[in-house]
């Protein structure tokens, strides 16, 4: 990815406007357009299109702050998307504290009127005119977050043009240098000979600078060698950032050639040109430097094998580094100054949101380094839960069948009858049509979801059994949430789509005088599902087997010993001389799946299975097929730390009655 794009977050204004939705003030504004805007000695375009503008975070609204103050936070942004007129729009509601309602109230008295969206460029193209003029496009980019904003770079058009970088806090006007504003006046004239002499004397300006701080970067005596030299010349020759310089300087650092950098022959022109050593960064090193903070994580919390974990331990740095440390790498990585100067709480408090840092402490937020930290602690997070749900020992899965739906609407299940019986045909007799009915059952996925937190007192006390349990009793109970869907419909009995109960005597499907489970009570079981017919009564019989026995905890010792007696156990317990002559014809025919959420509800009633294969009995349809629970996380402002959202998508639906069968017990 392009380095400049990496190295900033970007503003731009818009005038707000307000309405009175139901009595609430409800406020409205453009936040963003496709006009160009000058930045320094480059142009600016952001493309206006739904597959240009990433809305993950817009979508659920964003945050709304006070000069893009992340310690201000205000009120929310919400109903953000592109409107008729092309602009990116939305609205936006203060909160009700004192803060938030002194700022409402100088803008509705008309001291602030501006808003600014802050957003990050993901890619772009480059294009250079004849003049070596400079356009950089936007082909996707992400709304961060609004601002209500004291002092827009320019407002004699209605539309701001600001551009803050991080670590300095300095706005570009539009005014040149001899004080000639380039905007559009309202004769809708641009002074372009303006425009391109101030662009030329802020190019000159900034690639003065730009020279001397990376020459900067090198003044120190253990920068002198030619290979540290070697960089400096070809940072500043080849247009390199300081953020650029910055990283890969930190990658040279310490690292072999196979690494990460390849010292490449300079052109043999001159005297000192041949004495000058110059040298290739790759991204390897970086990412080198990331899967060691990953491979030491696994082994802080043992994930893997013992030769996998033995693998991640060898020649690597990070290995046995605390949180804090690791925080520091991560920021270190993104051209944080002075790492040692900050204490734990804070460096932990930086890693995980870059935005928080103070102005003049960081010379950009570049490379990898904005997201490694947040990324590692995402990481342990959803590999935790998903040990939590491996760990969860739900049952249903071993008897229900697993599907996918597409969407959350409604999904039909098609039951088809049985074709028609053959008929006899006569010599020269004509053949008659045979007949398929279908009846459907309507699946539909539904959203289950909840929040927790990886507190920044977890991270810098290196606490690995709270960041380990949390998670991974998270992941236990979005694994519950299915098995509790699909235990209730055992329980609950609902209608089916025909009218009638799941389990009913019109499903023939149901024994009301039963006992605990033995040989008798399963062979009426299996006769009274082995007899179902298709929905026509065009068959004879289904030949439907029962291969679960689905049972209360109360009685699954009983279950099992039927499933795995070679011989009547009924009998052999009443025989004084013990040990029954008549076989158990139910042995090894059936699995027992007992579960405690049936105790709840009966501790005598059981259910038949048949398999899920041969015919529908309940289905569990997750959304687009993903069964692993969805793990996204955000910066919290009202908690300190990494708050995450696991979400379950999924439906469970009972889609067929024939291959169920309800035994009331005794």
């Amino acid at each position: 990815m392009n380095d400049r794009i990496r190295e900033k977050t970007r503003e731009r204004f818009f005038k707000i406007q307000k309405r009175n939705d139901d009595g609430k003030d409800i406020y409205s504004a453009s936040f963003s357009s496709d006009i160009a805007l000058k930045r320094g000695w480059y142009t600016e375009v952001l493309e206006h299109t739904r597959e240009a503008i990433n809305m993950e975070r817009a979508e659920n609204g964003l945050v709304l702050l006070h000069n893009h103050d992340m310690d201000k936070s205000i009120g929310r942004a919400f109903d953000i998307g592109l409107r008729e007129d092309g602009k990116l729009g939305g609205s936006f509601k203060f909160s009700s504290d004192s803060e938030a309602q002194r700022i409402k109230a100088q803008v509705d008295e008309g001291v602030l009127t501006d808003i600014s969206i802050r957003y990050a460029i993901d890619s772009e193209r480059r294009e250079e005119n004849d003049d070596g003029a400079v356009t950089y496009t936007a082909t996707m980019w992400t709304p961060l977050e609004v601002s209500i904003v004291s002092v827009p770079a320019d407002s004699t058009v209605g539309i701001g043009r600001h551009y803050q970088e991080l670590n300095e806090g300095n706005t570009m006007s539009k005014n040149t240098p001899n004080g000639e504003n380039n905007a559009p006046g309202n004769d809708g004239v641009v002074n372009f000979e303006g425009a391109r002499r101030a662009g030329a004397t802020e190019g000159q300006l900034a690639e003065r600078q730009r020279a001397a701080d990376i020459g900067a970067l090198f003044s120190e005596p253990k920068y002198q060698e030619p290979v540290y030299q070697g960089l400096r010349n070809d940072a500043i020759s080849q247009g390199w950032s300081v953020e650029q310089t910055m990283r890969k300087l930190i990658t040279v650092f310490g690292n072999e050639n196979d690494d990460g950098y390849t010292p490449a022959a300079t052109p043999q022109t001159t005297e000192g040109a041949r004495n000058q050593t110059s040298v290739r960064i790759t991204e390897a090193a970086e990412d080198k430097l990331i899967r060691g903070m990953q491979d030491a994580c696994d082994v802080k919390f043992s994930y893997g094998d013992k030769e996998a974990l033995r693998s991640k331990q060898q020649d690597n740095q990070f290995v046995g580094m605390s949180f804090v440390d690791m925080a520091r790498e991560s920021l270190r990585l993104m051209g944080f100054k002075d790492v040692y100067r900050h204490d734990a709480r804070s460096i932990v408090g930086f890693a995980l949101n870059p935005m928080a840092i103070p102005s003049g402490g960081v010379r950009g937020l570049v490379g990898a380094g904005t997201s490694v930290f947040t990324s590692l602690v995402e990481n342990i997070a959803n590999k935790q839960m998903q040990i939590g749900v491996e760990e969860s020992e739900e049952t249903y899965r071993q008897w229900v069948r697993i599907g996918s739906v597409n969407s959350f609407l409604q999904e039909s299940r098609v039951d088809l009858s049985g074709f028609s019986d053959l008929d006899e045909v006569p010599e020269n007799g004509e053949y008659t049509h045979g007949k398929m009915s279908d009846g459907k059952e309507y699946i539909q996925a539904k959203k289950y979801g909840k929040l927790f937190t990886i507190t920044r007192e977890m991270l810098v006390n290196d606490d690995l059994n709270g960041m380990a349990r949390v998670p991974r009793e998270m992941g236990r109970a979005a694994d519950r949430k299915v098995g509790d869907l699909v235990y209730n419909i055992l329980i609950n009995n609902p209608t089916m789509q025909d009218g009638t109960a799941l389990f009913a005597a019109g499903h023939s499907n149901v024994i009301t005088s039963g006992a605990a489970p033995n040989v008798t009570q399963l062979d009426a079981m299996k006769v009274l599902m082995t007899k179902q017919k298709d929905r026509d009564n065009n068959s004879t019989s289904s030949n439907i087997r029962m291969r679960h026995l689905i049972v209360p905890i109360a009685l699954e010792t009983t279950a099992q010993i039927l499933q795995n007696a070679a011989n009547d156990p009924d009998q052999a317990s009443s025989n004084k001389g013990g040990g029954g002559t008549r076989p158990n014809p139910f042995a090894n025919t059936f699995t027992t799946i007992a579960d405690a959420r049936l105790d709840a509800d009966s501790a005598v009633k059981y259910y038949g299975a048949a398999s899920a294969s041969q015919t529908d009995t309940i289905e569990v349809a997750f959304l687009n097929g993903n069964e692993a629970p969805a793990l996204e996380s955000e910066n919290g402002f009202t908690v300190d730390g990494v708050s995450y959202k696991v979400r379950r998508e999924v439906g469970v639906k009972a889609i067929g009655h024939r291959g169920l069968v309800r035994n009331a017990g005794a």
